[in-house]
């Protein structure tokens, strides 16, 4: 009981992006409900997580660990259900920032700077967070996207993809306008030769 309330709530945490995810589908599940009530630490750390307070969720996770690896189906996936909650912490954190101080970032997410800076880099490589690091004053910058170029980009895939589906349909059109159909007769051998007939 306790491992598939474990393995439910870690699960749920990395991959629900948003925040209203969460609400709609743990808080508010009445499924999920049930397993929480069983587990109040599963509880105090999903409801962490919801409130944006890291370093809380954090410390429970930390805290539970050896309980975590006692578990003969979770402990294989501890440390990367652990690895998955501290990255989705880290993306969300700065999500609705321009930029971060991140000698406060360490400090919500119990770690030095330096760790600080290993963990966003590969996450900043993989684009899960668009910004840049500034090592020197240390601060975390959101990189600027031109949302006019952005936005012509879309229409022109957009127009695009409108083109060939109006092309599509005109083509469509001129075949049953016309009468022409494809008949597929089976030959002696068993197999298919296709001929066009109008």
């Amino acid at each position: 009981r306790y491992a598939c309330s474990l393995v439910t709530g870690h699960t749920c945490l990395p991959s629900l992006t948003r925040l209203k995810q969460l609400q709609s589908q743990v808080i508010s599940s009445s499924s999920f409900k049930q397993l929480l009530e069983l587990e109040p630490t599963i509880r105090e750390i999903v409801f962490a997580f919801y409130k944006s307070q890291y370093g809380k969720c954090l410390l429970l996770l930390s805290s539970g660990r050896e309980n975590h690896l006692l578990d003969l189906y979770l402990s294989p996936h501890v440390d990367q259900l652990c690895t998955k909650i501290r990255c989705r912490a880290l993306i969300q954190y700065f999500s609705p920032y321009k930029l971060a101080d991140m000698r406060k970032m360490a400090t919500a997410f119990n770690c030095t700077i330096n760790e600080l800076e290993d963990e966003l880099m590969p996450l900043i490589l993989d684009g899960q967070i668009q910004a840049r690091i500034d090592s020197h004053n240390k601060i975390l910058h959101a990189k600027d996207t031109d949302d006019r170029s952005l936005t012509f980009t879309r229409t022109l895939s957009l127009g695009k993809e409108y083109l060939h589906r109006t092309k599509a349909l005109i083509l469509r059109n001129a075949v049953i306008r016309n009468n022409i159909s494809v008949q597929v007769p089976v030959s002696r051998d068993g197999e298919a030769t296709s001929s066009v007939t109008r």
